[in-house]
């Protein structure tokens, strides 16, 4: 409890700095007005991308469809050929700062051990891309991402960054996030064996939990977005 304060000062010394950085950005770079005082168009058109930036929008509410809380099996191959380590576990997703981003917690029984893992995943409208960070009590490095959607908007296409603990260096993975129904969920990452070829490391079915939450929809988990929302 000692250390929350400091923390929280700092994180909002961080947000005021940047706000205070995108408004001299837009104030210097675009300094000119019309001649009746109002903004140039370089102003306008700069305000106006901060504010397309910030304003949830399709993506987000794509996210939003993950709300709720979710079953998961688990399968993970410690190498290509290896008999499959199983589990289970729980998801609960939720929707913070004003519908931004998606905030996971998952819980499950590890190889006889307890596991939780924390996720946050949004999406950049500036770059079209949606981002992610992950930690878990399996490490104490920050897992990060980036992926782009299908045109169907069922399969998100992930490549990731993170912590390769035996040879103590990054390396970089790819996974899929697939809705194979309303309701269901499946998530596959790939690794690469000692020969060099990509193999299925690990996959989580993930069942929508109906006891505690509606199900939905077929329509409302496979949106005609096109690729990225444009």
């Amino acid at each position: 409890m000692r250390h929350s304060a400091p923390r929280s000062f700092s994180h909002t010394l961080l947000a005021c700095i940047s706000i205070a950085a995108t408004a001299a950005v837009v104030g210097f770079q675009f300094g000119a007005t019309r001649d009746d005082g109002g903004p140039s168009d370089d102003q306008a058109e700069a305000m106006a991308a901060l504010a397309a930036y910030a304003t949830p929008g399709s993506m987000q509410e794509f996210l939003a469809r993950r709300v709720g809380r979710w079953n998961g099996a688990l399968e993970m191959w410690p190498a290509p050929g290896a008999e499959a380590i199983t589990g289970t576990g729980v998801a609960t997703y939720t929707m913070d700062l004003g519908g931004r981003y998606l905030v996971e917690r998952n819980e499950s029984l590890w190889m006889g051990q307890p596991f939780v893992g924390l996720g946050w995943t949004g999406y950049d409208n500036s770059r079209k891309v949606f981002q992610y960070s992950w930690i878990d009590t399996m490490g104490t490095g920050i897992a990060r991402g980036e992926g782009t959607l299908n045109e169907a908007g069922t399969v998100l296409n992930w490549t990731s960054i993170m912590t390769d603990p035996v040879k103590g260096a990054l390396a970089s993975y790819r996974s899929t996030d697939t809705w194979l129904d309303a309701n269901t969920m499946e998530s596959i990452m790939f690794g690469v064996g000692t020969d060099g070829a990509e193999y299925r490391m690990m996959r989580i079915v993930l069942a929508r939990d109906t006891s505690t939450s509606p199900p939905a929809t077929d329509a409302a988990a496979t949106p005609q977005l096109g690729a990225q929302g444009k």
